[in-house]
């Protein structure tokens, strides 16, 4: 890619979007009216990432142009892009996008060519792009359903990638197969998490499975990933599902700080 690379660690400074779109981040020049912002001196940090939470993808490549490529901003992390389930019921809150279905391009922030067109616009602004990757699960809900590209899905089975029973873990435990102790490791990673579908990242098929989806986003322009709920895989289950990729992206890890696992 043209871009230049300029992280070298997992260690990033995460700005608020809210505080940086529009005029709120310019310096208006003296012959420039107010309502017509430009900026004039780089105010941003290349190694800041600002975190375009929820954000349309159009949008998300309109402030890259207009606002952070211009102010020295050094990349974007955007909410996970793949087909995702719908709960109108429940208001659509933000964690149904964080439910996949299949790994198509297709959520409520825009299809594949609006996020390939998002990518490509942040890169010819010198922004790049990382992507929060859902690879610990599935859906939570129990019976089938229709996602945001239009699949249907059930707990176990989705047909769009295609997932089956034997594709995920089923612990056991508690009557339900979820977490309750959550300092015993092995639960955390072989449990689900408040009833999501839990991949059996160990399994050779998963894993590729989900190098191709990561590859596909990393062949459409993404820089790197924020890998999801990463404590619930083992350590050598990411290692694996990386290593298969071709090229080298940034990966920074969500961590929820509990209770040391044992």
């Amino acid at each position: 890619m043209s871009r230049r690379s300029r992280y070298t660690g997992v260690t990033i400074a995460t700005v608020s979007a809210l505080l940086l779109a529009g005029s709120a981040m310019a310096q208006p020049a003296a012959d420039i009216p107010s309502d017509e912002p430009s900026i004039t001196t780089p105010i941003g940090s290349s190694e800041a990432v600002v975190h375009f939470f929820q954000w349309p993808w159009e949008s998300i490549g309109r402030e890259c142009t207009d606002t952070l490529g211009p102010a020295g901003f050094g990349a974007v992390e955007v909410s996970a892009p793949q087909e995702h389930v719908v709960l109108p019921e429940q208001g659509y809150p933000w964690w149904q996008d964080y439910q996949p279905v299949s790994y198509q391009l297709d959520s409520r922030r825009g299809d594949r060519d609006a996020f390939a067109d998002m990518v490509a616009a942040c890169d010819a602004a010198g922004v790049e792009v990382y992507i929060d990757a859902v690879i610990n699960h599935m859906t939570g809900l129990g019976s089938r359903s229709t996602g945001s590209g239009g699949n249907t899905f059930d707990h176990y089975e989705y047909p769009a990638v295609p997932y089956g029973y034997n594709d995920f873990h089923h612990c056991g435990r508690h009557g339900d197969d979820d977490i309750r102790d959550w300092a015993d490791r092995w639960e955390v990673q072989n449990c689900e998490l408040l009833n999501l579908a839990d991949l059996a990242t160990e399994n050779d098929y998963v894993r590729g499975r989900l190098t191709a989806y990561l590859q596909d986003l990393l062949n459409l322009g993404v820089d790197g990933f924020r890998i999801d709920a990463a404590k619930h895989m083992p350590a050598e289950d990411i290692a694996a599902i990386l290593a298969g990729l071709d090229g080298s992206p940034k990966v920074f890890l969500e961590v929820i700080e509990e209770v040391r696992a044992r």
